[in-house]
């Protein structure tokens, strides 16, 4: 458990949207509202509590998910453009992602490789109305959709396709593309049986394995 003082915390969530979300372009007042409402500590692994709000990475209370920084994060909600009450599925966020798109008023559906511990992140966090499933990430979770937005919390090789035959006409998905310095936070949009990519901002984020490209032997 940590010692951090509940005040403590929510002093530190304040410092963080000022001194990393706003100073990162991130102007979406409802969204800035939101992180600075919810608590990432209790998605965070009990020895990362301490460090919830630094501008790094940090792993889930599941012990196995590396969240997203909270910069990038916050970039990538507020490139979906999401408005009130649109359906959204959260992938892999561990909970907090939801948690987040909850709070400004969507309807969220997360999908998790570890249900039980996004949920009990959730039920601490004080966020109620969540669907929580379990899954592979890459496949998503169609009969929930078709969504208006999805959201991948973290980085792929591959286009990820299955998740964008499930987002309705039009519909927007965002995800990091490629590696290391070179990945790069893009918006897919569906258009018909096809779908169209977009750029946004240079991004790292901790690699999902469901999304990788296959291994190809040479002869």
């Amino acid at each position: 458990m940590s010692d951090v003082a509940p005040a403590d915390f929510a002093a530190r969530r304040r410092t963080m949207v000022e001194n990393q979300l706003r100073t990162y372009d991130v102007t979406d007042q409802i969204l800035l509202a939101a992180f600075e409402t919810v608590p990432r500590e209790a998605f965070v692994a009990p020895a990362a509590a301490p460090f919830a709000y630094l501008d790094r990475e940090a792993m889930a209370r599941d012990g196995r998910t590396v969240m997203l920084t909270p910069m990038v994060l916050a970039r990538m909600i507020q490139a979906l453009e999401l408005n009130k009450g649109e359906k959204v599925l959260d992938v892999g966020g561990a909970g907090y992602g939801a948690a987040l798109l909850k709070t400004m008023g969507l309807e969220v559906t997360a999908l998790e490789a570890d249900a039980d511990a996004a949920r009990a992140g959730l039920a601490a966090a004080g966020v109620a109305g969540v669907a929580v499933v379990a899954g592979a990430l890459e496949a998503g979770h169609a009969s929930a959709g078709p969504y208006d937005a999805i959201l991948v919390h973290g980085a792929a090789e591959v286009e990820p396709t299955s998740l964008i035959s499930q987002l309705k006409q039009d519909g927007v998905l965002a995800i990091v593309m490629g590696a290391g310095r070179s990945g790069r936070a893009s918006i897919f949009r569906r258009i018909d049986a096809g779908h169209s990519r977009a750029r946004v901002f240079d991004a790292s984020a901790p690699a999902l394995a469901g999304f990788a490209k296959k291994a190809e032997f040479a002869f």
